[in-house]
């Protein structure tokens, strides 16, 4: 048994630390040492409110599920690890047997349980519940497939990065953007998704034609400032009516110079008006990918995107883009230089972890926050 402590949520800002038992971990899982972990925005919403959307936990949850740790014990059956490995982990568990798992598409399977959420489908096996806990703790057993071999002298930060950047990766591989010049890119959302989905895009040499915008001005100077993309908006909260009916995306275009509107749009808000201001901004023929969660019931100009033949693509974490994220990481200096600006603040231990949730929750300057449980004798990559 090893002595593990874990920030336990028990509701909106309510949690203690908590010292437990972990057993040796079973056949095919391993026993790791969580060294980081980045904080979500749904990580934020669980912590704030005791709920993400209509998802309500109906026991205490472990949040985080953006880590790096290193290799503590092999579980029996392992043979791809060693104790002092470096791994970046993939923290959903799916069934494997579905119609969409033997697809590829893995992320969807309907039995699928995401590290750090309080979704746990009917017909699951209860003895899977575990599956459930984040890595806000400091040792954590885990499956073997869950675990991507890093690099010794990668950045534990960065590695935690490596989750979200996989779902800008996803994102762009769902738009399948066609190799053109003349591609013009809006990204609506200057958080973190969208800064990572400037990365992914420019890594793929579509920079020049990206645009953001957001509502909130220091948002898009950070973007601006730290060179995500060379042209910013801030859409103004009064703008007066327009004849097309939807004046922010009226402003982006013509603050682009763009009137035909942008061949691809990147919707990363999960906002009600924001998902409309997409598709009022997209030429006709053109592709809005969707990748914040809105609420349920959300009132869409489904008339324009008929009308125009526009495209409305979903994108849902990631299905097989972690490898690729790794690679392009350690080959692409610049996409390694942009991961580093998003870590704006670093708190320490499961200790600082509160304040972390606080300047996650909207502080000013804040893109990401890490949680760094590292020691003392850690010899690996720092940020």
């Amino acid at each position: 048994m090893v002595k593990n402590r874990q920030l336990v949520l028990t509701g909106p800002k309510t949690h203690s630390i908590v010292e437990t038992d972990l057993p040796p971990p079973p056949p095919n899982h391993i026993t790791l040492r969580i060294l980081t972990t980045t904080l979500c925005g749904s990580d934020t919403h669980y912590y704030t409110s005791f709920r993400n959307g209509s998802i309500i936990p109906t026991q205490p949850m472990i949040l985080g599920h953006e880590a790096c740790a290193q290799v503590v014990t092999l579980g029996p059956g392992v043979t791809s690890f060693s104790p002092g490995d470096l791994v970046a982990l993939e923290v959903g568990t799916p069934c494997a047997e579905c119609r969409l798992c033997k697809q590829g598409r893995y992320n969807l399977c309907p039995q699928l349980l995401f590290r750090s959420s309080a979704r746990f489908p009917k017909g699951v096996d209860e003895g899977r519940r575990s599956e459930l806990e984040g890595t806000l703790q400091e040792y954590l057993n885990i499956r073997e497939s869950c675990c991507h071999k890093l690099p010794a002298d990668f950045a534990p930060p960065l590695a935690s990065l490596l989750e979200p950047l996989s779902v800008a990766l996803h994102a762009v591989s769902r738009a399948n953007i066609p190799k053109d010049d003349n591609i013009k890119i809006l990204i609506l959302g200057c958080g973190p998704i969208g800064l990572l989905l400037a990365l992914a895009l420019a890594h793929k040499g579509l920079k020049q034609g990206i645009v953001m915008a957001d509502i909130n001005p220091s948002r898009v100077s950070y973007a601006l400032t730290h060179k995500f993309c060379e042209k910013g908006v801030t859409i103004p909260l009064d703008l007066p009516k327009t004849e097309t009916g939807n004046p922010s995306a009226d402003y982006i275009l013509s603050e682009s110079e763009l009137a035909g509107g942008f061949d691809f749009t990147f919707e990363a808000t999960g906002a009600p008006p924001a998902i409309n201001t997409a598709i009022h901004s997209t030429t006709p023929g053109g592709r809005v990918i969707l990748l914040g969660i809105p609420p349920a019931n959300v009132g869409l100009d489904l008339a324009m995107a008929s009308l125009r033949e526009i495209d409305l693509v979903g994108s849902f974490r990631y299905a097989g883009e972690y490898r690729e994220a790794i690679e392009i990481v350690s080959g692409d200096e610049e996409v390694k230089v942009g991961l580093g600006k998003l870590v704006t603040h670093v708190v320490r231990g499961l200790e600082g972890a509160e304040e972390g949730f606080r300047l996650a929750g909207g502080a000013e300057g804040v893109v990401k926050v890490c949680v760094d449980m590292r020691v003392g004798d850690w010899e690996g990559g720092s940020l």
